[in-house]
């Protein structure tokens, strides 16, 4: 559904989930697991199983339902694992990135991405999920995630702490190149092109399209251009800005019309301050949390004094240049709001601190309400400033969240970092959520699996990090 806007937008929002059930353990070591259950189940399923015989696929991380290129030792060794077992496999099983540079493999895209994740449950678990992303339709399959579970031990606590990046997602959505790795960028078309070449035994032409590009993108094109001839089969270079607004760009390799290579670029890097102390490891996560140990920052105080969901003290006001002009009531987490009403957000912090608005709807799909792009609620701040109210939206231009015909239980996540590193930290760790006014949605996340990654980043970052919920029913008007 399109977002919709009058005196308020059109949201979905989130699901509350049930209490938290009993988790049945398993009766094999993961490894044992691994190779007796999981190997020849993806081997069956790949070389058998009428949707997925003949298709290709690749191996690496998920996390809260989502593919991501963020990972931790234990998800990259369950990773090396499969891989070692399913390259000996009459399936197709692809890299997503060859290590080889002069590899034609690069024009080979995995139908489906078969996610790893290793996490805490919410009983205090060591568990490990195994899924299957659809990567051309964009959702999850039903029916096939795979689930292992058993108490944990203090040798998989550390690998759950040892924190890296998969760079085999690197130049996919999920790890777009940055514009400092241009080069690695243009060098997989130009591999692609001389592949094309090599495997059809034709000349290329080389077509370049896209509107309103910036300079650097016209530019690598335009060097991609030169790997063709003068004259000979049509190949199609096609430019879209996925983002603009993020700088995120996407260059597809097409053959009258059909994808054979997409690449996502970020066109500005992100900056972080530099580290007040120096690092005493080399884990990411522990460095970044040594810089911030060496601040000023004075975490015995709470961020977060006030965090609630309001609405319109009168009713029928919603749909009202100012449905704010009675005032506000507070919502309890038994609430109901039907499609017909609208509320805010209201959060007061005790010291400055970074704001993150996550909603999760009654189908599980999450969106990234602040910080935002969205032209129409893009003027509230990210840094908030102590002891004052806040609210979302702002109340300049859309003046409150009003609801879809979607019913069920709806979620909002409030969380607030002390600083940039945090907040950089954080922004990687949940991954490419769709913001409020994107057409796309994730799959359905499970309460409890997001709920405990939270818990398990606030307890990574003790006083740097705070989150509250706040859910209520929606219900139908009446």
């Amino acid at each position: 559904m399109r977002w919709l806007v009058l005196f308020f937008i059109t949201v979905f929002i989130a699901a509350c989930g049930p209490s938290v059930p009993v988790e049945p353990l398993s009766n094999k070591s993961l490894d044992a697991w691994l190779q007796q259950d999981i190997a020849p189940y993806l081997t069956q399923r790949f070389s058998h199983h009428p949707r997925f015989q003949g298709t290709t696929f690749a191996i690496t991380h998920m996390s809260f339902g989502q593919i991501d290129p963020n990972t931790d030792g234990l998800s990259a060794r369950v990773i090396k694992t499969l891989k070692t077992y399913l390259a000996k496999q009459p399936i197709q099983m692809v890299e997503l990135q060859p290590q080889a540079t002069n590899s034609c493999q690069i024009l080979t895209r995995a139908h489906y991405l078969i996610g790893v994740e290793a996490k805490i449950s919410a009983r205090g678990h060591l568990e490990v999920h195994i899924d299957a992303y659809d990567d051309e339709q964009g959702h999850w399959t039903v029916g096939f995630e795979k689930i292992w579970r058993m108490p944990l031990r203090d040798e998989e606590t550390q690998e759950l702490a040892k924190q890296s990046v998969d760079t085999g997602l690197l130049g996919q959505k999920f790890l777009p190149y940055q514009v400092d790795q241009a080069q690695q960028f243009v060098s997989d078309f130009e591999q692609a092109l001389r592949c094309v070449k090599q495997q059809q035994g034709v000349s290329i032409q080389v077509e370049r399209s896209g509107k309103y590009l910036p300079t650097p993108l016209q530019t690598w094109m335009a060097r991609i251009q030169t790997q063709g001839d003068a004259t000979g089969k049509s190949i199609q270079l096609i430019a879209t800005g996925e983002n603009r607004a993020a700088n995120l760009y996407s260059l597809t390799l097409a053959d009258n019309g059909q994808p054979l290579l997409k690449r996502f670029i970020r066109l500005k890097r992100p900056t972080l301050p530099t580290p007040r102390l120096q690092p005493l490891t080399t884990n990411p996560l522990t460095t970044k949390l040594k810089a911030v140990a060496g601040s000023a920052e004075d975490t015995s105080i709470p961020m977060l004094d006030v965090s609630a969901l309001v609405a319109p003290q009168g009713s029928g006001l919603c749909a009202t240049p100012n449905p704010w002009a009675l005032g506000e009531k507070t919502l309890t987490n038994s609430s109901e709001l039907s499609s017909d009403n609208c509320f805010a957000i209201k959060v007061v912090t005790q010291r400055p601190a970074y704001l993150t608005l996550i909603g999760r709807n009654s189908r599980g799909q999450l969106s990234r309400f602040h910080p935002t792009v969205c032209a129409h609620l893009d003027d509230a701040p990210n840094r908030l400033a102590a002891e004052r109210a806040f609210y979302y939206p702002t109340r300049k231009g859309v003046k409150a969240l009003g609801l879809d015909d979607n019913v069920g239980h709806e979620r909002i996540y409030v969380m607030l970092a002390a600083n940039r590193e945090v907040k950089a930290i954080l922004r990687s760790s949940l991954g490419d959520i769709p913001e409020i006014c994107e057409d796309n949605k994730t799959g359905s996340v499970e309460v409890e699996r997001w709920e405990a990654k939270l818990k398990q980043f606030e307890q990574h970052h003790p006083g740097l990090f705070e989150w509250q919920v706040h859910s209520f029913e929606h219900v139908m008007a009446p």
